[in-house]
């Protein structure tokens, strides 16, 4: 017949490795006694969490327990293990009493990462601590981008790992204006721009709720488009020969004005038959008064004018402007109408 015996030893400190003997007595008063070592569980730690993450690599934290303070617990050091979706575990020995700590490279970016941690005290370890993280996504390097007068369309390739979607951005370098999408192509598209204006866009992928460690940012400047009419445009008669034409920069030159032509001739002809042409180079301060001297009095004149840019070419002055203009003007005994017919 046998007999099954169980007591319980209170262990002061865990982890520690005790003897256990168990003594038996006879009635003959002989005694038989066997012992056998064995190490007490190590205590686990208090928190595990994690200090610092980027888009490859993890930094972890943990506390010891107060009771392990000042050698109340023994133990030789320390198992992290960590693993994402569809991956096999990972496992890194943190050895010794003294590091709470440990960096954890070469992941994935924007994965979602479960770790855990065991106080290892020889063969023998605590139950775990857990905590988790999903990583930054991979930045955006590089981008190329198609380029209008009116809209600019920006195309990228996908980073390394797990990406969501992207947020982009674009501003008006000049007014500041700003308009955002989120979006979950390679490609994004911004319209209703203005010509020949500096702009400032930027992507940033995502990954669940975490962004992007480093934003794309690009600068792209529209390009060039027909200028729109100048402003404040003013026709006077000054004598029966001399005609001042006034007028400011246009408000979206859209481009570099290299000059402003203004043409009349007193035929029906195309523009500048007879030669008769003035060219204004532009002024800093964008104002502008012309005199047009030396005609016929009481001839008909056909006046009109070229803005030029350095891509197109529009035309400056409205004919029904013109001939309002001068019409409203009271001619004199001794001068004569300066006719428009465009």
């Amino acid at each position: 017949m046998s007999v099954n015996y169980t007591g319980v030893c209170n262990v002061s400190r865990p982890g520690d490795l005790f003897t256990i003997t168990v003594t038996s007595q006879r009635p003959t008063d002989k005694t038989a006694s066997s012992s056998k070592e064995l190490r007490a569980v190590p205590e686990s730690v208090k928190t595990l969490s994690v200090e610092y993450y980027n888009s490859v690599s993890v930094t972890l934290l943990w506390e010891i327990k107060d009771n392990c303070a000042y050698e109340g617990c023994v133990w030789s050091g320390y198992t992290v293990k960590y693993t994402r979706a569809e991956e096999p575990e990972s496992e890194v020995y943190v050895p010794g009493k003294n590091d709470t700590s440990i960096n954890i490279t070469s992941l994935m970016p924007g994965s979602l990462y479960n770790f855990l941690i065991y106080v290892v005290s020889e063969d023998e370890q605590s139950s775990e601590e857990t905590a988790s993280q999903r990583l930054r996504p991979a930045s955006v390097t590089s981008a190329n981008s198609t380029i209008r007068q009116n809209s600019i369309t920006v195309t990228w390739e996908k980073p390394r790992g797990t990406v969501t979607a992207y947020q982009t951005n674009i501003t008006d370098t000049i007014t500041g204006n700003n308009s955002s999408e989120l979006v979950k192509t390679l490609e994004v598209e911004f319209d209703e721009l203005i010509a020949f204006r500096n702009y400032n866009v930027t992507i940033c992928s995502k990954s669940v709720a975490e962004e992007c460690e480093d934003i794309l940012e690009l600068n792209i400047q529209t390009l060039p488009d027909m200028p729109s009419a100048p402003q404040d445009l003013v026709l006077t008669s000054e004598s029966i020969t001399t005609v001042r034409v006034d007028f400011r920069t246009p408000a979206l030159p859209n481009g570099i004005i290299d000059e402003y032509k203004i043409s009349y001739n007193g035929k029906k002809g195309e523009l500048g038959d007879d030669g008769n042409l003035i060219t204004v180079q532009p002024e800093d301060d964008g104002v502008y008064s012309v005199l047009i001297p030396n005609l016929r009095p009481g001839f008909q004149y056909n006046f009109s004018g070229l803005l030029g840019s350095r891509k197109c070419l529009k035309m400056l002055f409205q004919g029904a402007t013109l001939c309002s203009a001068i019409d409203q003007r009271q001619a004199s005994m001794d001068e004569a109408f300066l006719l428009c017919r465009l």
